[in-house]
């Protein structure tokens, strides 16, 4: 059976036709033990608390990280019962010398187990636990147990879970906002101007199924010529949605507008865009529109109608917003 795995196996004992003098095993004994001090205080270096348990189960000595985890200094530690330390630790420990005593091979980094270790002052707190068999010079049995606290990384657990349960509330929110509004088209982007949802009302009136949108640029929605128009007055690069840099810059929200339909008819619409988050670095965009075909009929049959950029740089022509839209073209669009 193969021993366990060791620091440093002692030496044998000189055959007695070993004709070296007596003082090289002497040096070799000697060697062992410093050997043994200097991993001892390697372990005391360890971020990670160490305990060195021996085969009654005792502790036998304790790291510095252990002290400072366990709230107790070295010499009230060592000599304490592992199981006062760590609960569930002894039959763990049972475990690792079946697997020694039939000559399996412990993994020093393999997988952990998650136990609650105590602190002398009672407090329970989640640890994650390797036990590593060796043996010491004098031909003692010791298993080193590593003790990581896992308080941080379940405090980042709980994190998680609480915005992703946030997060799956706010998604369904949306969805019932959106199935709830049926005579208003709802566009929602996220903050580059991909379409991510629309609601039934945006199918019909544009066309388009849901799925053909979603992924989308907002630009897929306006007439190429419009928003050339805007972009050029605005000082935005082409292919950026000027609708959503007005409402980043805070410019005026609502505009006449027009939505070019899936068959490519126009149909204009009284439009409101909203950033999602902080203005100028939102999360996304809130476009709606309500659709204004019927007043738009009326209004051509007495005057030609003008195209939706002309009518949206009309709606922005006025002082109080051209510094604003001098903002705009400076800023570089993102």
């Amino acid at each position: 059976m193969p021993a366990p795995r060791t620091l440093e196996d002692p030496a044998p004992e000189p055959a007695p036709q070993d004709r070296r003098p007596r003082r090289w095993w002497d040096r070799r004994r000697s060697g062992d033990a410093a050997i043994w001090r200097s991993a001892l205080a390697v372990l005391d270096a360890a971020p990670d608390a160490v305990l060195g348990v021996d085969a009654d189960g005792v502790t036998m000595f304790a790291n510095s990280a252990a002290t400072v985890l366990l709230g107790a200094p070295r010499e009230v530690l060592v000599g304490t019962a592992a199981a006062e330390l760590v609960p569930d630790l002894p039959a763990a420990l049972v475990e690792v010398r079946r697997r020694v005593g039939h000559g399996v091979a412990v993994d020093p980094a393999g997988e952990s187990l998650e136990l609650l270790a105590r602190t002398v002052g009672g407090a329970e707190l989640p640890v994650a636990v390797w036990s590593t068999p060796f043996s010491t010079p004098d031909g003692g049995f010791v298993v080193a147990v590593t003790l990581r606290d896992l308080r941080s990384q379940h405090d980042v657990d709980d994190l998680c879970l609480r915005l992703d349960l946030e997060a799956r509330e706010a998604r369904d929110t949306v969805h019932a906002v959106l199935k709830a509004v049926t005579d208003r088209v709802v566009v929602l982007t996220d903050p580059q101007g991909r379409i991510t949802k629309v609601n039934r009302a945006a199918e019909k009136l544009l066309g388009y199924r849901a799925e053909e949108l979603v992924g989308r640029p907002s630009t897929r929605l306006s007439d190429p010529v419009d928003l050339a128009e805007v972009c050029a007055e605005l000082g935005v690069p082409d292919g950026v949605d000027p609708l959503l840099e007005l409402a980043r810059w805070g410019l005026p929200n609502r505009q006449d507008w027009d939505f070019v339909t899936k068959d490519g008819r126009r149909r204009p619409v009284s439009l409101s865009v909203n950033a999602v988050g902080e203005r100028e670095s939102p999360v996304g965009y809130v476009c709606v529109a309500s659709d204004r075909s019927v007043e738009w009929q009326q209004v051509a049959a007495r005057r030609p109608a003008a195209a939706g950029g002309e009518r949206l740089l009309l709606d922005l022509d006025d002082a109080a917003t051209r510094v604003l839209r001098w903002g705009v073209g400076r800023s570089g669009a993102r």
